[in-house]
């Protein structure tokens, strides 16, 4: 996903990861991508994380919201994976992110 913005702006979910939800074994890299104002009812306004491996880098994530119907986890990010330790997540910008639980930017449980 390098260079790429998934996410650009506006994506809205019911489930974990407003934008992308990355689960089962997958083990992807995201580097260089913008994700601005997404939104979802669940966990990870922006990502959301369950059962992989991933390497996250030289991300903006802006005005992202987890929660919006309830209950949400990691306002940008939200981990939940008791393998979370194979997940990375390096210099990346986080402003403006919230949620109605735990993680204005990011919730890890793990």
């Amino acid at each position: 996903m390098a260079g790429i913005h998934p996410g650009g702006s506006g994506n809205s979910g019911t489930a974990d990861g407003g934008a992308v939800l990355i689960e089962s074994n997958a083990s992807p890299t995201i580097v260089g991508c913008i994700f601005s104002e997404n939104e979802t009812q669940a966990d990870g306004g922006a990502i959301g994380l369950k059962g992989s491996r991933v390497y996250i880098a030289n991300c903006t994530f802006a005005g992202n919201d987890a929660g919006t119907d309830g209950y949400g986890r990691g306002g940008a990010i939200s981990v939940n994976d008791y393998n979370a330790n194979f997940n990375i997540v390096e210099d990346c910008e986080f402003s403006q992110n919230t949620a109605t639980g735990s993680g204005g930017a990011i919730h890890w449980l793990g």
